[in-house]
């Protein structure tokens, strides 16, 4: 293996425990030291990548929103193509919003970090745009006719958010049957979905 290739390898791993920590712990968390344990490596290779704690946090986010942005978008061209039906792209989309996955949920988590640091310092505001922006081009595909406006789509999108953030927070017992189910007969194109 090469050293470029075994490098980026390194290099992936210190951002995937980036993520982890901002997931788990919170940005204040973030540092070289923390990093490079969480990630098996010496402290001298996460300073040889990412010169700066800021440095490893913004490529933490960068990466993590474009995954996200990848993922929205395969959806959506998986939407156009209609090879899966739109009762399963939702499916995949709620169950990735709502991170059933533990590995998903950590990753939601640093998400709704990036938001509260954006929400403090304004920044990091060009890497949501481009997530809310997708997510709405791919919720107003799936959405009822009705409420695929920019407006309604950005009011479900507020309410996907907030119910994520609430079950993150406190989980509700019966969130399926009591919430969800309710929310997709109201705004989505069928009645009964399984997640």
């Amino acid at each position: 293996m090469s050293t470029t290739k075994i490098g980026n390898i390194k290099k992936n791993a210190i951002i995937e425990s980036v993520i982890q920590i901002i997931g788990e712990k919170g940005i204040s968390s973030v540092t070289h030291r923390e990093v490079a344990k969480r990630t098996g490596v010496s402290l001298s290779s996460t300073t040889y990548y990412f010169k700066s704690r800021e440095e490893m946090i913004e490529s933490a986010y960068t990466e993590l929103i474009q995954n996200s942005v990848d993922r929205h978008n395969d959806l959506i061209e998986r939407l156009k193509t209609r090879k899966a039906s739109l009762e399963e792209i939702t499916a995949m989309y709620l169950t990735d919003m709502l991170g059933i996955k533990s590995q998903e949920r950590i990753k939601i988590i640093a998400i709704l970090e990036l938001q509260l640091e954006s929400a403090r310092s304004g920044k990091y505001r060009k890497l949501l745009r481009k997530f809310r922006e997708t997510n709405q081009s791919l919720l107003r595909m799936m959405l009822k006719k009705e409420y695929r406006d920019s407006n309604a789509v950005r009011e479900v999108s507020m309410l996907l958010g907030g119910l994520v953030t609430e079950q993150l927070s406190t989980p509700w017992k019966n969130f399926k049957n009591d919430i969800l189910n309710i929310v997709v007969k109201k705004y989505f194109d069928f009645t009964n979905l399984k997640i």
